[in-house]
Parts: C-alpha cells; sequence; structure tokens
C-alpha cells in the first residue's frame, strides 16, 4: 500500500513513524530504522473491527498448499490477503461470495520457509490467522 513521506523541521516521517537512523547499508540496498512499526492500514486501521468471521485454514503448517474456509452467507464484498511478518502484502484475492461456504486452495510454494498472516475483510470486520510454511 502507499505510503507517505513527510519532510519537516522534526525530522523524516514514513507514515507516523519517524526516521531515526537513515541510510544504513544492506546487502541489497539501504535501510532506514523507525522509531515505529508500520503495518498496512488494512490490518491497523480504527475503523475495522476485529471479528471471528469463521475463517479457517488447514493444514498448517503446510508446505505445498492451505485449504481456505469460510462461510459468506450473506456477505458482501470480501478481500482475502496475506501478509508476511513484516506487514508486506504478498497476495490480495476478492472472495465469491455467491455460495454459503467459500472453499479455496492457495499455493504457497512459493513462500520462504516461516509465518504468514490470512486475513480477510468484510465491510468493517476482519478476522486475521497465522500460519506456518515448513
Amino acid at each position: 500500500e502507499d505510503v507517505t513521506v513527510t519532510i519537516n523541521g522534526d525530522g523524516v516521517f514514513i507514515n507516523n513513524a519517524k526516521v531515526i537512523i537513515a541510510d544504513l547499508e544492506a546487502e541489497n540496498g539501504v535501510v532506514h530504522v523507525l522509531d515505529a512499526v508500520i503495518l498496512p492500514p488494512s490490518l491497523t486501521s480504527a475503523s475495522y473491527i476485529n471479528s471471528d468471521l469463521g475463517l479457517e485454514i488447514s493444514p498448517n503448517p503446510a508446505s505445498e498448499f492451505i485449504n481456505v474456509t469460510m462461510d459468506v452467507e450473506n456477505a458482501s464484498e470480501i478481500e482475502l490477503s496475506i501478509y508476511n511478518l513484516n506487514g508486506q502484502l504478498l497476495e490480495l484475492r476478492t472472495v465469491d461470495t455467491t455460495s454459503e461456504k467459500y472453499t479455496d486452495q492457495i499455493n504457497i510454494q512459493n513462500l520462504d520457509a516461516g509465518m504468514y498472516f490470512i486475513g480477510i475483510r468484510q465491510d468493517v470486520k476482519f478476522q486475521t490467522l497465522k500460519f506456518v510454511v515448513k
């Protein structure tokens, strides 16, 4: 998602996080140290309500695919998203709400071993679950 960079007399800010150390050399570029963790607005917006939307994933941990199911009866548009631990959006899908239950198999073979988040957003409600790629 987009970020806002602000430069003023108080310093450099990425969204609301202040850059406290800039231009540390890394293997593939430079790193800036911030005084806060930046997460996508879809995960942090105060207007969203953490809910149990019936999201289920299996198997967990997994190495090739995860099966995703949830009840979508009487649901409006639903978005499914996968994030890494750094909050980087890896995948975004619109869920088919024409049937009573959403079922999908998501290929995770391209993900490195580690922990990830899968989230469902419906209107102002959201649910996130952790899953592990082995």
